[in-house]
């Protein structure tokens, strides 16, 4: 017998969504690192989106990025890498707490460019999201934006990341 409501089917939706690209709606995500599949590293799943996308130049992007755990229990470190270029940098989220550092190219973004080191104080299985804005480069052409969990210098957590194109 169906489902009178449509949730089932909307719950699928969301289901195959998030399983197709981990970033549904606007960007598109990479493929993250992580045995377990998708986005997984140990239990830990991050996504990441980015809107407006397109994004007009000198206009405000937030990127919002959320972090689920099976695990629970504990409380989640994230670097964000921002793409080059991005300023009035502005980040937060219930329980999130970031710092900024400025990095040379690494795996994720070329160039010189700022990462936002972040803590969570919430431990549960999952998180509020982190939203971070940045006022859009000057200079037309495509951001990219990437998350990983764990903290800096740590190679093994899930990661993502989404493009804007700015114009």
């Amino acid at each position: 017998m169906g489902d009178p409501s449509g949730r089932r089917g909307l719950l699928l939706a969301v289901v195959v969504c998030v399983a197709a690209s981990w970033a549904c709606g606007t960007g598109s995500a990479s493929s993250p690192n992580g045995p377990d599949g998708p986005g997984a590293a140990g239990g830990a799943v991050v996504a990441m989106n980015a809107a407006p996308n397109p994004v007009a130049v000198g206009a405000t992007l937030t990127y919002t990025v959320t972090v689920s755990d099976e695990r629970g229990g504990t409380a989640p470190a994230m670097l964000v890498h921002l793409p080059t270029g991005a300023a009035d940098i502005d980040a937060s989220g219930p329980g999130w707490s970031c710092s900024p550092t400025t990095s040379s190219t690494d795996a994720f973004v070329t160039g010189s460019h700022t990462d936002l080191s972040c803590a969570s104080a919430v431990a549960s299985m999952v998180v509020p999201p982190l939203t971070v804005t940045i006022k859009a480069p000057a200079i037309p052409g495509m951001l990219r934006a990437c998350a990983e969990t764990g903290r800096r210098g740590a190679s093994n957590g899930a990661s993502t990341c989404v493009d804007a194109s700015v114009g």
